[in-house]
């Protein structure tokens, strides 16, 4: 009989685990990317990545996943539409193209720092789903504003602005546990941002080469992602259970 409950106990486990497997197969992916013109070199290629990113997940008949994306630019572009820009979170594979298509590369400040934060901010208004597992991608070429994220490596006009939404969008970024992936055009550029974003995260950023033949790596990286949700979520599982045994 002893046996038998144990048995009993492990398909439930075994049970909860699949469904588990199949909750985290709903994913919400997010692509933050910056759309200022010193992308404009880069550009195409990124939108290629997008593309097959994404076509990853159309082929993947055992997920459901909802796409969304996010551009941000810089303090100099005079209108808001012009400035940052989001599709919301979609199953429509071919509006979300159709938005991708249209968007271009625009302004240059002064300066090589970008609004990173307005971008974080929108991204942060999307309305993730805490069951499913969530991803963002950003790209970018340059850090944000904010002396620390750089240290003088990027001309920065707007150096000694106040950082403390920026850390606040991070957080909330880090408490939704959306893992977090940066594609880097200029590592030696972006470098020390991240490190410092990893602080506010809580979290590693995944990071890889948003110059090279994206093909290749695009399902280490979304495999990564979903290893990570799934240990998160088992840990989790079995602090609860852990709770419950002690109550």
């Amino acid at each position: 009989q002893l046996q038998q409950q144990q048995l009993r106990k492990r398909e439930s486990e075994i049970d909860k685990l699949y469904k588990l497997i199949l909750e985290l197969n709903k994913i919400e992916l997010c692509f933050l990317v910056d759309c200022t013109s010193s992308m404009n070199e880069h550009f195409y290629k990124i939108k290629q990545f997008v593309r097959t990113v994404v076509e990853y997940f159309k082929e993947n008949a055992k997920s459901e996943t909802q796409i969304s994306f996010v551009r941000y630019t810089d303090f100099n572009i005079e209108t808001e539409c012009e400035k940052t820009s989001k599709l919301d979170f979609t199953r429509e594979v071919q509006q979300f193209e159709n938005f991708v298509d249209k968007i271009k590369t625009i302004g240059a400040g002064s300066d090589g720092a970008e609004d990173v934060e307005s971008g974080l901010k929108m991204v942060n208004e999307l309305p993730w789903n805490s069951k499913k597992t969530k991803i963002l991608i950003h790209i970018a070429d340059a850090p944000c504003h904010g002396k620390k994220y750089h240290q003088g490596k990027t001309t920065d006009d707007h150096e000694d602005i106040d950082t403390t939404n920026l850390e606040k969008y991070l957080k909330e970024i880090g408490e939704k546990n959306i893992n977090y992936l940066f594609g880097y055009v200029y590592e030696e550029k972006t470098n020390i941002m991240i490190k410092e974003f990893e602080k506010h995260l809580k979290s590693k950023i995944i990071q890889f080469n948003a110059k090279i033949d994206f093909q290749q790596y695009v399902t280490d990286l979304i495999s990564q992602s979903l290893e990570r949700s799934l240990q998160t979520t088992l840990t989790s599982s079995d602090d609860l259970g852990q709770q419950q045994q002690q109550q």
